[in-house]
């Protein structure tokens, strides 16, 4: 119950960016958690999620109308994805040996959907710092035709 007092703090805040690397199996979240998602859409929050790691339906993921859905992919190959199957998933972005701070002052390289969110989420900061105005939805396009961009330029750069 921490996590959706958390999020419903957040969107009393007006939080204008929240990053979810996190998720549920629990189907008594769903309601409560889909519910929390359509305020924070409606207040103008926009709420990016990992998708599950793990072959099995996730919360809050698969609520792709309400924020932003993400999985992992790597450089060398831009097409090979970890999520389930059949679970919406709108962008990628680099979440394969990323190096993460660790226990006693450590680093450890670590792989999962929820290290590709936080590269989406600064995405998204610099693009609202240069247009505060914009809505979760003109966001969202925003970041389709910026992946649309890429792709073309990485198809142009191929030999």
């Amino acid at each position: 119950h921490a996590f959706l007092a958390g999020l419903e703090y957040a969107i009393n805040e007006k939080y204008k960016v929240i990053n979810l690397s996190l998720g549920t199996t629990k189907p008594q979240f769903a309601i409560p958690l889909h519910d929390l998602l359509d305020r924070a859409y409606q207040a103008g929050c926009i709420v990016v999620a990992a998708a599950n790691n793990l072959p099995q339906p996730s919360f809050p993921s698969v609520f792709s109308s309400s924020l932003i859905s993400v999985s992992k992919s790597t450089d060398v190959d831009p097409f090979r994805f970890g999520f389930k199957f059949g679970e919406v998933i709108e962008l990628s972005a680099p979440g394969v040996n990323v190096k993460t701070t660790w226990l006693n002052n450590g680093y450890r390289n670590l792989t999962g959907n929820s290290f590709a969110c936080p590269h989406i989420v600064g995405v998204i900061a610099l693009l609202l710092e240069r247009h505060p105005e914009l809505t979760p939805f003109q966001v969202k396009a925003a970041l389709y035709a910026i992946a649309r961009e890429n792709d073309r330029n990485r198809e142009e750069n191929t030999f």
